[in-house]
């Protein structure tokens, strides 16, 4: 692995003034991830993890997930798309539950497939750019006086310690840091190589939220919350990426929906929600867990406020946690009810262990 003196951290931010005006803000688009204005895009899906029981350890592709539920994967698919299927199954998931891809960064093991390809495709490999943001850990840990700790990437540690040292130096506190849609960075040089770097005192190996080259030849980024890492750049390069055995790679166009529920989910959980607001309460079963719905109202015109209470229960074995959102005025309007419906289908895709960052 890569030594972490390799990738330094950089407090010229100008190099990546091209990366905020390509970039859309919360269009549910995957130019509000990576850029626009490349050829073409690719979508490598973070692969879970084998089921312990009987089988041996490593990855389980979607495609994999798929033939389990009966569902097809398409370059839309959402990982519920595969891991919820319609009807139950006898079968148990391949996948090691209640664990699903990784989120926010690739694999080491698909990084290391991605990076001799991407080197290929530049003249710069030695020099490269990385966007780390700050809900990926790369901030320092402040212990504060009272004991509390806090992780802020924004502002120096007053009154407190550092107590888990990080490749940032303390300049970096007072210099500019580059603003993303959805994240705070700071940006870091070195080689391709360092895509890969492990820093003392963290996680596994985590990938930037955006990296490129010195010549801008293709861009990689991630969101912390999804279970894929794009790819934007030549046709040629996407094509490769999409024939790679052992990447699971799908090509996109550059306008394709980041997340989205299928039809069915939304169609169970509008009736739910329909059958909530009529009868106080409702339960929408799935073949991987169960959503109830309880309506708590305010004013008995039906002009108060409208609250949803959900509890879901995976039988995978997680869930039994319960959340609510109040709409205000009457409940019988449909975009209402709509957005209620969307508000159920995010707990149901939860059975899966999957969130939708777009979500409300």
């Amino acid at each position: 692995m890569p030594s972490v003196d390799q990738l330094a951290w950089s407090a010229g931010i100008e190099a990546a003034s091209w990366i905020t005006p390509r970039l859309t803000v919360r269009k549910n688009r995957v130019t509000d991830i990576v850029p626009s204005g490349f050829d073409a895009y690719v979508r490598i899906l973070h692969p879970a993890k084998r089921s312990g029981r009987g089988h041996l350890p490593g990855p389980v592709r979607w495609r994999e997930i798929a033939a389990w539920s009966g569902s097809e994967l398409l370059p839309r698919s959402q990982f519920h798309s595969v891991a919820l299927p319609v009807q139950p199954r006898h079968a148990a998931p391949p996948w090691r539950h209640p664990y699903g891809p990784r989120q926010g960064t690739l694999t080491p093991e698909d990084a290391s497939t991605l990076i001799p390809i991407l080197r290929a495709s530049t003249a710069t490999p030695e020099t490269c750019r990385f966007c780390l943001g700050a809900m990926y850990g790369y901030e320092p840990v402040v212990v504060l006086a009272d004991g509390t700790r806090r992780y802020d990437l924004m502002h120096p540690p007053e009154g407190g310690r550092l107590v888990v040292e990080t490749p940032m130096p303390e300049m970096a506190y007072s210099r500019a840091k580059l603003q993303l849609p959805f994240t705070t960075c700071l940006l870091y040089e070195g080689p391709i190589a360092t895509a890969l770097t492990g820093y003392p005192g963290r996680p596994p190996v985590q990938t930037a939220t955006l990296w490129w080259p010195d010549d801008r030849a293709w861009c990689v980024g991630s969101h912390p919350e999804l279970l894929w890492t794009y790819v934007a750049g030549p046709e040629k390069l996407v094509a490769r990426l999409a024939a790679d055995p052992t990447l699971e790679a799908l090509p996109v166009t550059v306008d394709a929906p980041v997340t989205c529920v299928e039809p069915w989910v939304l169609e169970r959980a509008a009736e739910v929600v329909d059958e909530a607001l009529e009868y106080g309460d409702a339960a929408l079963s799935t073949s991987m867990g169960t959503v109830d719905v309880v309506v708590r109202r305010k004013g008995d015109d039906g002009s108060g406020s409208t609250r949803l209470e959900v509890d879901w229960h995976s039988v995978l074995g997680f869930g039994g946690e319960r959340d609510g959102r109040t709409w205000p005025g009457v409940d019988d309007n449909q975009a209402t009810r709509r957005e209620m419906a969307a508000f159920v289908s995010r707990w149901v895709v939860a059975l899966v262990g999957e969130w939708d960052p777009y979500g409300d």
